[in-house]
């Protein structure tokens, strides 16, 4: 699990690294207007992606285990090339719902496309736990996708031109990636197969649909009350965040359903449940200092990273949006992990369903008055409701398993951490840059150091086990 976990971790650090540096480029080089353009047509994007190809990739996760009789690969090409057959529909109902251009929609769809391909791709990866093959082909989309859309923002293309890029990096991610994923022997069609992904799917795929509506929602709800500018402004520091929170939470998720899945596939109930405890763990120790820190050091990072009509709502919005993808990474991550695990995707839909309905209320009430903050509070407001119904929901599915112990050192590591980290950025006589990096190291240190005295993730453990083979290499 930890070697399986830590080599996505690397990759989509790397994604991370690269998704983070696009957004100090480009909100310095596009306009609010340009880049609101972007995260419209993105969002429109995953909400397709989540409701005309998701079914396809979710049923492959679950019941593909890597033997000839499981191999749904020719299977989910004949549904793949059939959907896109529907493109130019797609586009026209995405356009009209969202009250965008036809031309956007059709961006919208050709995104959505690429990105579910390369996405089905990797979770075959996954089902093989080719971890190896996962990683290289998420550091090539995310080089090409940043090079390229670089090439054409700096041609002069604006917001079309950075979507351009992303489409390319998906296809050239795709394409290089293919012999492995699609290698001899590979099964043909079959009807049988195809009832299990629609069987098993299309509950996901609504639920899904409505994860990824409540996902665009507040920038819709954005676009219509405050404009392109709005939504772009309000995307970018979203983003920013994401990529510090949700790709590391990505990382390790990646390794929580497939190994669970084998788990109980093998009838190994106990396996399973200690790799959910070790798992639930883990992701509390990822990403709890990261939503923390981030909150903390929002005005600096702002200041240094976001183009100068962005830095405002940086500072305002990112310590609030910070504790929104958290509650967000537990549920994505691990909560859905029971609903996948226990083949109970109507609780999936139950918690959509509710969630979109919360979003909703939250947004129209809070947005007209508090403009960008808002949104951000509705959000958080919203996710964490998501999260507590995810976990009572999850008892009729596979009940998930946790020790509270773990999450009290976690808590009381990250505790340290933010004390830490505060008394310098309170203390710091520097600007922007220096203040960053001596809160971000102080954080780092203490969080570390405290969390191997309170043996989080057994690493004291693994410390005393590494100084001894140090000590018996040096003899």
């Amino acid at each position: 699990m930890l070697r399986q976990a830590s080599t996505y971790l690397a990759a989509h650090m790397v994604s991370a690294i690269l998704g983070f540096l696009s957004i100090v480029v480009f909100t310095h080089l596009l306009t609010p207007d340009q880049y609101g353009l972007y995260v419209v047509v993105m969002g429109l994007a995953g909400v397709i992606s989540a409701i005309a190809f998701s079914w396809i990739r979710l049923s492959v996760v679950r019941f593909n285990h890597g033997g000839p009789e499981t191999d749904m690969r020719g299977t989910a090409l004949v549904c793949y090339l059939g959907l896109l057959l529907l493109a130019p529909v797609t586009a026209g109902i995405a356009s009209v719902l969202a009250n965008v251009p036809f031309w956007q929609g059709a961006f919208a769809v050709l995104v959505a496309f690429l990105l579910a391909f390369f996405e089905f791709g990797q979770d075959i990866f996954r089902v093989r736990q080719e971890a190896g093959s996962y990683a290289r082909a998420v550091i090539l989309r995310s080089v090409a996708s940043f090079a390229l859309s670089m090439v054409f923002v700096l041609a002069g293309y604006g917001g079309e031109g950075f979507l351009i890029g992303i489409c390319l990096g998906y296809a050239l991610a795709a394409l290089v990636s293919a012999p492995s994923v699609w290698r001899a022997p590979r099964r043909g069609f079959d009807q049988a197969i195809l009832r299990n992904l629609v069987q098993f799917g299309v509950p996901m795929t609504i639920s899904g649909g409505a994860f990824a509506l409540h996902a665009l929602l507040d920038r819709l709800i954005i676009l219509a009350y405050l404009g392109e500018a709005g939504a772009g402004t309000y995307g970018a520091v979203a983003d920013l965040v994401r990529q510090i929170i949700l790709f590391p939470s990505i990382a390790i998720g990646s390794a929580i359903i497939p190994v669970a899945a084998r788990l109980l596939a093998n009838d190994e109930p106990v396996a399973a449940r200690h790799h959910l405890e070790r798992s639930a763990e883990l992701l509390l120790a990822v990403v709890l200092p990261a939503v923390v820190g981030l909150a903390l050091v929002a005005r600096p990072l702002s200041q240094l990273m976001l183009g100068a009509e962005f830095r405002e709502a940086g500072e305002t919005v990112m310590p609030i949006l910070a504790f929104s993808w958290l509650f967000q990474a537990i549920t994505q991550q691990y909560v859905h992990a029971s609903f996948h695990l226990g083949r109970k995707p109507s609780m999936m839909l139950y918690q959509g369903l509710a969630m979109l309905a919360v979003n909703l209320g939250a947004m129209f009430l809070l947005v007209p008055s508090y403009g960008l903050v808002g949104a951000a509070w509705a959000l958080v407001f919203t996710e964490f409701c998501g999260m507590v119904l995810g976990y009572v929901l999850s008892f009729r599915a596979q009940p998930l398993s946790f020790r509270l112990t773990d999450i009290g050192k976690v808590t009381l590591a990250t505790a340290i951490m933010a004390g830490s980290t505060f008394a310098v950025l309170a203390m710091s006589p520097f600007g922007p840059a220096l203040s960053l990096l001596l809160a971000v190291s102080v954080g780092i240190a203490a969080y570390g150091l405290s969390a191997i005295l309170l043996d989080v993730l057994s690493l004291r453990a693994t410390a005393w086990t590494m100084l001894g083979r140090l000590r018996a290499r040096l003899a």
